[in-house]
Order: C-alpha cells, then sequence, then structure tokens
C-alpha cells in the first residue's frame, strides 16, 4: 500500500460542491449525491448502511480503474467522525460532502480498499470513502450516510460495465432519479 496523503485544503473538492445540487436535509436524488454534468450514472445497492463492504469496493474498484487516465492520483473523502477507539482525525480541512464532514486524501485507486479497511492499530478508518474520485475527474463515486445505496457518475462505457459486471448489482440512473436504500 502506498502512503496516503491527507490534504490540508478542501480545493480539491470544489468542482464537487459546485455541481452537486443542494439540499436541506438528507439526500433524496442522485444529484444530490454526485456532481451533475456526466454522461450517465448508475446506483448500487449496498449490503450495509453509509458503505460498501470490503469486497464491493474491491470490486467496484476494479471497474472504476479502466475508465480513467489517474488511477494512480485520486481523492478520497473520508469522514471526520471515527470508529471507537481510533487515534485522532488527522489534520486536515474539513467541508461537507454527500451529508457527511469529511478531510480529504490523496491516494493510488489500488489502495482504497487496503486504506479504507486498514485495522491495523492507531489506524482511524474503517469503511468506503464517503466520496471518491480521479483527478482527471472521469467519475465520481459517492455513498451518502444512512442509505445502502453507493451513486456512480462517468462515461456511458463505465456506466455499461457496472450494470454487467457480476459482483455488483448496479442499475442505470438519470441524475434526479430517487435514491432508495
Amino acid at each position: 500500500m502506498g502512503t496516503p496523503t491527507v490534504l490540508a485544503d478542501a480545493r480539491a473538492a470544489a468542482w464537487v460542491l459546485r455541481r452537486v445540487r443542494r439540499t436541506q436535509g438528507r439526500a433524496t436524488t442522485v444529484d444530490q449525491v454526485v456532481p451533475d454534468g456526466f454522461a450517465r450514472y448508475a446506483v448500487l445497492p449496498g449490503e450495509a448502511e453509509g458503505t460498501l463492504t470490503p469486497e464491493e469496493l474491491a470490486v467496484l474498484c476494479d471497474a472504476l480503474a479502466g475508465h480513467t487516465a489517474t488511477p494512480g492520483d485520486c481523492v478520497l473523502a473520508l469522514p471526520t467522525t471515527w470508529p471507537a477507539g481510533a487515534e485522532a482525525a488527522p489534520a486536515g480541512e474539513e467541508l461537507s460532502l454527500a451529508g457527511r464532514s469529511v478531510v480529504l486524501v490523496a491516494a493510488a485507486l489500488d489502495d482504497v480498499v487496503s486504506l479504507s479497511y486498514d485495522d491495523r492499530p492507531g489506524r482511524w478508518w474503517a469503511q468506503s470513502p464517503v466520496v471518491l474520485w480521479p483527478q482527471d475527474r472521469a467519475w465520481c463515486v459517492a455513498t451518502p450516510p444512512r442509505q445502502r445505496v453507493t451513486v456512480v457518475g462517468g462515461s456511458v462505457a463505465l456506466v455499461e460495465d457496472l450494470v454487467a459486471s457480476s459482483g455488483l448489482d448496479a442499475r442505470p440512473a438519470g441524475p434526479g432519479d430517487r435514491l432508495v436504500g
């Protein structure tokens, strides 16, 4: 696993914040969770609330890798609320994405699963990222809290691959589609 870097400020997420439709409460539609402007969207039902399992995240990351020119340069938005017994949150500017207070971490897509589910003593994270995107912004993935869904925005080819994947139960969605989960 490479060394993840906590980003000191939240500028890397400015494009997401500009393109996500604002809501006063819980996000209920695709475009309230991931940015608008992608060619296609998909919704993946999850086994757990507010996170993907390590197996689901691994299948998703494998599918995402072929749909970005920058798989070694991704941004993960990780919550600022930590599991019991974890060390304090790393220093970084906090912001709100997909209904959660998060800090941004730079890491390679290959490291997302091992970083997200690192259970070594003193680690501060134990679930999938709230939001994830590559530097080239070819796609964006978000898993809102209190819901059993993950939303992906990306190319037509990406959504077709997700829907065809035997390891995911993905379905195509539109930006205004309601989240159910």
